[in-house]
């Protein structure tokens, strides 16, 4: 599957386990139970909030902000741990990569504008055959683009390529440490692990680099 770098936390124990999945089945069936226990409880907090402060508009200011904002995180967390456990069965269909991703580049580049993140793309400038499941590929890759766009800072480059070397397709992004490896103090975003096993099932390989902080995506061509 490649390394995790130095990810660390959840994201780094799941991003393991990927090339591993007697394991990823045995996470599942641990965590099945407490995620729909835990998301019952999360909802009964919602209410909760929702009753309270219906009942408090007459009263003194509440900062409601910062609860509402804490459960929509875990509420994302219990999401991504269902869909990385989850069975994955691509379809993979031939299709041109440069084409694909040029296609995606406006609306990252929007997605990440808006914290003033500035993505560089080049590609080879020749049509880049590969077969991928490219809504799976996509969703994956939308994930980590989106998690850039929560914790990235203002003014910050990410620095996208792709290619090919002998057989294998090649996507590879560059960017500081803190955004290869999502480091933030927020809830764990799982951005990672969840592309990884997307990559994983197309018989290829994520793998977080730490000389030069970097992702590197590689898929079989065929």
């Amino acid at each position: 599957m490649g390394t995790a770098g130095q990810v660390e936390g959840l994201a780094g124990a799941l991003l393991r386990s990927v090339d591993e999945p007697d394991r990823i089945a045995l996470i599942q069936l641990r965590l099945d139970r407490y995620c729909h226990r835990l998301r019952n409880r999360l909802n009964s907090m919602k209410l909760s909030l929702y009753l309270a402060r219906r009942l408090s508009a007459d009263g003194p200011v509440v900062e409601w902000g910062r609860s509402e904002e804490a459960c929509r995180s875990i509420e994302t967390l219990l999401d991504q741990l269902q869909v990385f456990c989850a069975p994955l069965h691509p379809a993979p269909t031939p299709g041109d990569l440069s084409e694909w991703l040029g296609h995606r580049l406006d609306e990252w580049r929007n997605e990440l504008g808006r914290r003033e993140i500035r993505l560089e793309a080049e590609g080879p400038g020749e049509p880049l055959w590969c077969r991928g499941d490219w809504m799976r590929l996509g969703q994956g890759l939308d994930g980590l683009v989106a998690a850039w766009s929560r914790i990235g800072s203002p003014s910050a480059v990410i620095r996208l390529s792709w290619g090919r070397d002998v057989d294998r397709c090649v996507i590879r992004f560059e960017a500081d440490d803190r955004l290869i490896r999502l480091s933030c103090d927020e809830v764990e975003s799982l951005a990672l692990p969840l592309l990884a096993r997307v990559v994983a099932s197309h018989g290829g390989s994520l793998t977080v680099h730490d000389d030069h902080p970097s992702i590197e995506l590689r898929m079989p061509s065929d």
